[in-house]
């Protein structure tokens, strides 16, 4: 099996498994590669998408806290301003 990233920049293969997330079948993560000039199996698209889907996003203790509403700076009067300009 070839690897899809050979020859890929970093920036190239973070917007590759950006793009790929939003890939629903084999087909369309095979469209996906085509349009970074690979060719793949079938079985390597169904490979990718089952790595992809099977992704988890880990948060820590404190992010977890925040996302819940368990944390507030304000006594419970809101966000901290602080917290906002994380998210931008």
């Amino acid at each position: 099996m070839s690897n899809i990233f050979e020859s890929m920049s970093d920036e190239q293969k973070n917007d590759f498994v950006k793009r790929a997330m939003d890939c629903k079948t084999a087909a369309d993560v095979t469209a996906l590669a085509k349009e970074y000039g690979k060719e793949i199996s079938a079985e390597q698209a169904e490979k990718i998408l089952s790595e992809i889907n099977n992704l988890e996003v880990e948060l820590s203790d404190e992010q977890l806290e925040k996302v819940a509403g368990g944390w507030s700076c304000h006594k419970g009067h809101g966000l901290c301003l602080t917290d906002a300009n994380e998210w931008f």
